[in-house]
């Protein structure tokens, strides 16, 4: 399977040189927004490479994708990168295209997918805040949004607005 560089549309053009590990990126559109369907904007897809998961037939989404600290982060609704178990949420190393084994969070959500549907990083690139469909980030109760320390993945305790709802975007201020 090709496993080449492909552009993306993030508001501007977004030249992805380093997603060789996880697959080529597909621009599609995605269905409707609603409390079972996906976001209305697909920015990409991981691509299924047959020799890794012979099983698999189907390309997985990625919803969203921020770049920092040398590194590309990746949220959806996929379970693995590069081979490599890492469900919903991942960080690229830029200079290798491969999965960082430093930033390793665990998203759980109780009876479906802890799907990550938003990224944004703070001015300083020293946090990452994600939305989405989960409840917990390394057993820890967070419903929907969750800040992390961006090198490590580490969840901040003291950030918990306890969303109600499914949160689908997330813009940060130069406040943070």
């Amino acid at each position: 399977m090709e496993r080449s560089v492909r552009n993306l549309a993030l508001c501007a053009v977004f030249v992805a040189t380093a997603l060789t590990a996880v697959g080529a990126l597909i621009l599609s559109d995605g269905a409707s927004s609603g409390a079972n369907n996906p976001p209305s904007t697909l920015l990409g897809t991981v691509a299924v490479d047959p020799t890794d998961d012979p099983a698999a037939t189907t390309p997985t989404p990625v919803w969203a994708i921020a770049e920092a600290n040398g590194r590309y982060y990746i949220g959806g609704n996929f379970t693995e990168v590069g081979g490599e178990s890492q469900p919903y949420l991942a960080a690229i190393e830029v200079s290798t295209g491969r999965l960082d084994p430093a930033f390793r969070p665990v998203l759980g959500n109780p009876g479906g997918a802890a799907e990550v549907l938003a990224l944004a990083l703070s001015p300083d690139g020293n946090d990452l805040y994600i939305g989405g469909r989960f409840k917990s980030v390394d057993g820890t109760t967070r419903n929907r949004l969750a800040k992390l320390d961006a090198r490590t993945g580490a969840l901040d305790t003291a950030f918990n607005p306890n969303a109600s709802a499914i949160v689908e975007s997330i813009v940060v201020d130069t406040s943070g």
